[in-house]
């Protein structure tokens, strides 16, 4: 199947009424945007796909979604919007995602990754690469006001932590090296951002990350610069007061 811009499907004019679609044995591929605007769609049978492109389901109306083991690649955002999904399970031959394929599913509360997928993790409502280096989702429907990223993150997608609704605090370890583009766009209720590293990441730290200016970025005394992703820093602690955990000192806040 052929890759599309947004709103250049060939059935670009009928998409909206569309409420089935059969896909073809043969078919292997869904290109990007192939689906997108379907806004009748429900279900979706994918057997034999191998490859769906990004925003390939973007704004559909599809309930739940079984990736089979055939799939090896899931472009960005590629469930996106779809804001009557409840459940998805990501089949073990998933090797390669883009940035957050369920971005703004804000009904999703059953993320699951089939046995045998040996590069993927879902661990408490945040899917990770196998070896918890990178964060690819963090579900809208988790309930956690506090949530500190685990030491061993190395990078951040883009838009991540989309609409993380719940979320006031998030600690980011100085571990972390990269904070791609709209990593924490929507999120309504943060106020602290705290950062352990007394640098800012070195791979990128996007100034497009944050679109609030209602929070703080916590640092500790001996960070360098008075920058984290574009927003001035405010310098609190040290690790020579509490050690690696600070976090209590700004739950206060809560």
């Amino acid at each position: 199947m052929a890759t599309y811009e947004k709103d250049k499907q060939p059935w670009n004019n009928v998409k909206s009424k569309l409420t089935t679609i059969t896909i073809g044995e043969n078919v292997k591929t869904i290109g990007s945007y192939a689906f997108e605007g379907c806004t009748l769609l429900t279900s979706i049978d994918l057997k034999n796909i191998q490859t769906i492109g990004s925003h390939a389901f973007q704004s559909t109306k599809i309930t739940t979604i079984t990736i089979p083991n055939t799939v090896t690649q899931i472009g960005d955002e590629a469930f996106s919007f779809c804001d009557s999904l409840t459940k998805a399970t990501i089949g073990s031959g998933v090797t390669t995602i883009g940035n957050n394929p369920f971005k703004a599913c804000s009904l999703l509360t059953d993320l699951t990754v089939s046995t045998g997928n040996t590069k993927l993790k879902m661990d408490d409502g945040v899917l990770y690469d196998n070896t918890k280096t990178t964060i690819y989702t963090y579900l809208i429907s988790n309930t956690r006001t506090v949530f500190e990223i685990p030491t061993t993150v190395v990078s951040i997608k883009d838009s991540a932590f989309y609409k993380g609704r719940n979320l006031k605090i998030v600690e980011i370890p100085k571990s972390t090296l990269e904070i791609e583009s709209n990593s924490f766009v929507s999120c309504s209720s943060l106020i602290s951002i705290v950062f352990y590293g007394n640098k800012e990441p070195s791979t990128e730290c996007s100034t497009t990350s944050f679109d609030s200016t209602s929070f703080v970025i916590d640092v500790p005394y001996d960070y360098y610069g008075t920058k984290f992703c574009g927003k001035t820093v405010r310098t609190t602690f040290s690790y020579g007061e509490c050690g690696n955990d600070c976090h209590w000192i700004f739950n206060m806040t809560t």
